[in-house]
């Protein structure tokens, strides 16, 4: 598993994100992650936290518990305190498009997940943000990194991919641009993005680079900011992943990246 390190703050909203945290707890070291579920927990916890990246999970289909989520998070972030959300998309809603706007105002960046394998891939993303600011990071990230992308306007476009064998790191970030450019391109407009690589101590740098040279060959505009998050993380073997997180406006246009 990752390397012992300072865990960030997990906070599980309503059922699915006790779900989420029960899933990780039992997936990944608690070094890494401090998973907390009650609603009297949440409420301590709010009130001594401080200057920390804090991770939210909820589905928008549980409206007390979002409710709940945004009344916390306004009070985390007075505190100084990053609150990045994944939440679980409506199953319906009779004017998705401005509960969506509403979202864009409550957290400091959301990802907004599927709801078809949604515990999983929310696993993967709280997973690899507290990643790579742990002990194991190969590359230095901080939260002032994050404020400069990730910013609370829109979703977060979100992509994940696993490689093996030679070509490992290619076929990663390959199939995790994949995952999200049938629906979205990347924007002119983004603020930038990270590109999270992890995988097992076979893991170099120099195939980190590969990477983001990878995702720096699509078109993407020159301005955009691309930061690498890379960790180590024994569970993984002899494959590796590659998770994009960027701040990024959806697009009219449907074009494919590859």
């Amino acid at each position: 598993m990752v390397v012992d390190s300072d865990p960030v703050t997990v906070l599980g909203f309503g059922q699915f994100g006790r779900f989420v945290a029960r899933l990780l707890q039992r997936q990944v070291s608690a070094t890494l992650l401090c998973f907390i579920q009650s609603d009297e927990a949440i409420r301590e916890v709010t009130r001594i936290i401080r200057n920390e990246v804090v991770i939210v999970v909820c589905d928008e289909n549980e409206p007390l518990a979002l409710e709940f989520a945004a009344t916390q998070t306004s009070e985390m972030r007075s505190n100084g305190n990053y609150v990045l959300a994944v939440l679980r998309e409506l199953r319906f809603a009779e004017d998705g498009h401005s509960s969506r706007v509403q979202m864009a105002g409550i957290f400091d960046a959301h990802v907004r997940v599927a709801r078809r394998n949604s515990a999983s891939f929310s696993a993967v993303v709280v997973t690899d943000v507290a990643g790579m600011f742990s002990s194991a990071q190969l590359t230095s990230v901080d939260v002032s990194d994050v404020r400069s992308v990730w910013t609370p306007r829109t979703p977060l476009l979100c992509g994940i991919g696993y490689g093996s064998g030679k070509d490992r790191t290619n076929d990663a970030v390959r199939r995790a641009l994949s995952s999200i450019s049938d629906t979205s391109e990347w924007s002119s407009t983004s603020a930038g993005m990270f590109v999270i690589v992890s995988g097992g101590r076979s893991l170099r740098l120099s195939e980190t680079r590969k990477v983001t040279n990878r995702v720096r060959s699509m078109d993407v505009d020159e301005k955009v900011r691309c930061y690498l998050g890379t960790y180590l993380d024994d569970f993984h073997g002899h494959r590796v992943r590659v998770t994009l997180l960027a701040g990024c406006a959806l697009a009219d246009s449907k074009t494919p990246l590859i």
